[in-house]
Formats: C-alpha cells, structure tokens, sequence
C-alpha cells in the first residue's frame, strides 16, 4: 500500500540527511544574499484541492517545487535542487544517461500522495528544520521563539537560485502564525485557493478511511480551537476543523496585504489560465526577472465534490451550527458568490 511506511526506507533517508547535515552547501555551491523572485506559499485547507494544484504548476516548467526526490534531501536541499537539475533539466544533459527519469508530471494521486521522481511533495520535514509545530498549535510569541527565520530565509534564497525560478511551497501548517510569519520571512506571496466547504469536509472524513482504515482518527491540521472539536461527532469535528482553519485565514489575510491572492478551487478547475495569469502577474509585481504569462497547460478541470444528496445536507447543518455560533464563512470580496455557507 502507497501509505505504509518502509522502516528501511524511512532508516535511509534519515542517514542520509545526518551525513549531509555536517556539510555547509554554501561553501560547495555558493551563498545567494538576493533572490530574483518571491518564495510562493500555497495556504488552504488539507483536501481543498491543493495536490492537483501543485501537479499543475509544476507541469507548467515556469515554477520550482519539491518534488518526492528533493523529500530525500530535506536536511540539505540546496544539495538536493543541485543534484534534481543535474538529472531533469535539459540545459544540463549529459548524453543519455538519466533519460529513463520520466519527465511529464501526472495529475494523478492517491490522499495526496504522488508517483515519480519528479512529482511534487508535501516537504514536510523540510519545515521542521527551522519551526516548531504541535499538534495543537501554540501561541505565536512562543512560536517566534522557536523560529528559526535567518536559516530559512537563507536556504530559501539559495534553493531559488539553484532552480532559477520562483519556489513553490505548501504551507497549510502555517494558518494559526500567517500575521506573525509575514513579517519575518524575505519576499513571499501567499495564494490561498479555497473550495466549497461542504466538499472539503467530505474529502476530508473520506482520507481518514483511506489513509488510516479509521474515520475517527484525525487526518490535516488541528485548528486553534480544537477543544471545541475533538469530542463532537465525525461530521460535526471535521466541519468545525475546517471552518476554524479557513476563518483563521480570513481573519489575517490583512496582514499579507498586496502579497495575497485568492481563488477557489471551482474557479480553477473552470478557467487554470486564469489563475495562471493572476499568480504570474502577483509573483512578477514581486520579482527582479519577470516570469512569463504564457499558458500552455490543460483549459479544465473536472472538480470532484460530494455527491451524496443526504451525506451533503449533514455536513451543511454541521457547518451551518458552526457559523450560527462564530459568524460566516463568509468569502465575499474574494470572489462573487463564493459566500458557500449561510
């Protein structure tokens, strides 16, 4: 099964990131004060269509990502960027040797999860080298403490340069910190696509089964406000997850000021060229070497949902219980008609 985990695989990588961890990339490749182009942060919720999201603009060729082969060098991953160009990027082809190494990248994907060398990862570990993030999420000015923003900054800057291209990372275990982190971290946009939530929540209890066999094991990130959460029923803890984590969002959205740009999902999935011209002009407006507009990818999308009339109107009165109590989701202003709840 794609989610077991392979203890020896696990051993390896982890031997590997030890041994690299003695290493200064900088003194082998170079240190890289400036950057061309902003570091481009991914927000939303766990299931809100974010895998197919990160195949699409990795497919694109214009963006950097990590990809499952970078998830090896999470210790090190200017090493990684460096030894990913020396076996994918066609300007560094060296007669045939690597040309086995698929090059297109699928939409496909099973909870997440991806195939190929290529294809993008959730990089979680590499976040862990420089933040601390508990299950239930800490206070910001004990969770600032704990940051390491220099180290991140700098390898950022450098991963970047390697790539030659704006760097794309998931960042869905940054909502409860996003007003904190803004300001300390160099040059990031933020794009949050959201989606309707009723199919969030049935995506999301449907990847409990998937990926633990249990529907009552938690699957994503815990909001501030899991104590209101934990011992509600299934429908009801996982609307209140992510009604919780995407108001967290909208509530700090202010503080990303110009950086941030929102789109759903169903507007994605309608018209990508779209929101390919809308994050290529944010990127740009924040960029030294402008990237180009050209889009060359698929014109849509087929969105999935819930299609199950009964499951959907339980999962409506759930979300509805929960905004009656704290106030709508409400997106207005992000999108005409994407208030989906109230």
């Amino acid at each position: 099964m794609i989610f077991n985990d392979n203890p020896l695989f696990v051993k390896g990588v982890a031997e590997l990131n030890e041994v690299l961890a003695g290493i200064r990339p900088a003194a082998i490749i170079g240190s890289h004060e400036d950057s061309a182009w902003p570091l481009v942060l991914k927000l939303g919720s766990s299931r809100s269509g974010s895998t197919v999201f990160s195949q699409w603009l990795a497919s694109s060729g214009v963006f950097a990502y990590p990809s499952n082969f970078l998830a090896l060098f999470h210790g090190a991953p200017v090493i990684g960027a460096r030894v990913f160009e020396l076996l994918t990027n066609p300007r560094l082809k060296y007669n045939a040797e690597f040309d086995d190494v698929r090059m297109t990248i699928s939409f496909e994907s099973i909870s997440g999860k991806t195939r190929g060398l290529r294809a993008p990862h959730e990089f979680w570990q590499f976040w862990l080298h420089y933040f601390t993030f508990p299950e239930i999420p800490m206070a910001c000015s004990e969770w600032l403490q704990c940051a390491d923003f220099e180290r991140f900054n700098a390898d950022v800057k450098s991963i970047t340069a390697e790539f030659q291209k704006p760097f794309v990372l998931k960042g869905h275990h940054l909502t409860p910190y996003l007003e904190h982190l803004a300001p300390h971290v160099d040059n990031a946009v933020y794009l949050h696509m959201y989606r309707n939530p009723v199919d969030v929540v049935s995506s999301v209890i449907k990847a409990r089964v998937t990926r633990y066999g249990n529907i009552n094991h938690f699957f994503g990130w815990r909001p501030r406000e899991f104590e209101l959460i934990k011992d509600c029923d299934v429908i009801s803890q996982v609307a209140g997850q992510v009604y919780f984590n995407e108001r967290a969002i909208l509530s700090q959205r202010h503080a990303l000021t110009d950086r941030y740009l929102a789109f759903s999902y169903e507007e994605f999935c309608r018209n990508p060229e779209s929101v390919y011209r809308q994050i290529v002009a944010l990127v740009n407006q924040h960029s030294t070497k402008p990237i180009a507009d050209e889009y060359s990818g698929p014109p849509s999308f087929r969105p999935s949902g819930c299609d199950d009339p009964v499951e959907r109107e339980r999962i409506e009165s759930a979300l509805q219980r929960w905004s009656e109590q704290f106030g709508e989701l409400n997106f207005a202003g992000i999108e005409p008609g994407a208030n989906f709840i109230g």
